[in-house]
């Protein structure tokens, strides 16, 4: 009787520890993702922050963003012309003068009752190098200068960093059995506005079930010089047990025009 009921306290004692340290491994899991999805997120608002709402010319000058883009659904807007950030129509499918961007959709573990369930919008834009007082480096030869009046006198010179495109798109890598978060870059001939070759491919997070940028045209709650960016992360431990993060931020665009 006695060995019965010790063996059963044994039992009973490693369940509770094996529970123990699936719950650990669980919470550790959670932290890495929410710490990895931080570092995705600093990364983009620091790049972000820097770019505007404008439309870049052959010419090298910045125009207004167009003002109709805000009442306009952004699952059917044909987007024609070089009004940038650009919110993707679907995962992987853009349109207009962006749809030779397109890829294959990641693949995706949540399910309709998920909040990121179908959450994905990608997005594309060109960045620009923080402002530099006009009266100190003087106008650029060759580089972006402000196209709009209505900065006024005091007018500020902006110089790009390359004319280039950049995107945040979610893909699959072949062999992987999760979604990254990459940073593409292409480069993109002025003269022309055409888009060149992939130049740069980087993962910045792992482990992302969805991406979605919004702007106001998506998000009523945003200024007009704002994106939001969120990121649903979702790994399975070891134990099976699923583990997911949420992260998101607000970003200011500072070079807008319009």
């Amino acid at each position: 009787m006695v060995t019965t009921i010790f063996v059963m306290v044994a039992v009973s004692l490693y369940g509770t520890l094996t529970n123990l340290t699936h719950l650990q491994g669980s919470t550790d899991s959670s932290l890495t993702l929410q710490l990895e999805g931080q570092r995705a997120l600093n990364q983009i608002t620091k790049e972000l922050r820097t770019a505007g709402f404008y439309r870049p010319q052959s010419d090298q000058t910045l125009a207004e963003y167009s003002p109709a883009l805000w009442g306009t659904n952004v699952n059917t807007d044909p987007h024609l012309a070089w009004d940038v950030p650009y919110l993707w129509q679907s995962e992987g499918t853009p349109a207009g003068v962006f749809a030779s961007l397109s890829h294959t959709p990641a693949i995706h573990e949540a399910t309709p009752e998920d909040e990121e369930y179908g959450a994905t919008r990608e997005i594309s834009f060109v960045p620009l190098s923080p402002l530099v007082t006009a009266g100190v480096v003087g106008t650029p030869t060759a580089g972006v200068k402000w196209g709009s009046t209505g900065i006024g006198a005091a007018a500020e010179v902006v110089v790009p960093v390359q004319w280039q495109l950049v995107s945040y798109e979610l893909r699959r890598d072949n062999g992987e059995d999760f979604n990254r978060l990459r940073r593409i870059v292409r480069a993109v001939e002025p003269s022309t506005m055409s888009i060149g070759g992939v130049t740069a491919s980087t993962s910045i997070a792992t482990h992302v079930e969805a991406a979605r940028f919004d702007t106001a045209q998506t998000d009523a709650s945003l200024t007009l010089n704002m994106v939001k960016a969120t990121l649903w992360l979702r790994k399975t431990t070891p134990s099976g047990q699923v583990v997911r993060a949420k992260v998101s931020t607000r970003i200011k665009l500072r070079n807008s025009i319009g």
